[in-house]
């Protein structure tokens, strides 16, 4: 009778940690969701602000300028490669 009683607790105590890690798992997953949604969110929000200030400064909209790039890397490969790495330049210059 012992043993069986010592290996009933023993599935109960297993039984409860799992619950419990099962439990920390649901909890961790729900947190991680809400946290990618308000990224999203943030991330969208900043893309609108953003768009809005191309617009404002060159009076285009930023799908515009994209379709525009997108057009002169099609047709001019090595102009675009150019200034590509010329804007990188430009950009590691101001950042350095």
């Amino acid at each position: 009778m012992k043993g069986r009683d010592i290996v009933k607790k023993a599935e109960k105590r297993g039984e409860r940690r799992l619950a419990a890690v099962a439990g920390g798992a649901t909890r961790g997953v729900t947190y991680a969701k809400a946290q990618v949604q308000d990224l999203a969110t943030q991330g969208q929000q900043l893309a609108r602000g953003v768009d809005g200030q191309i617009k404002q400064y060159t009076g285009r909209r930023s799908a515009a300028w994209v379709d525009g790039v997108s057009r002169l890397a099609g047709n001019h490969r090595w102009i675009a490669s150019g200034l590509a790495v010329l804007a990188l330049y430009a950009l590691f210059a101001l950042l350095v």
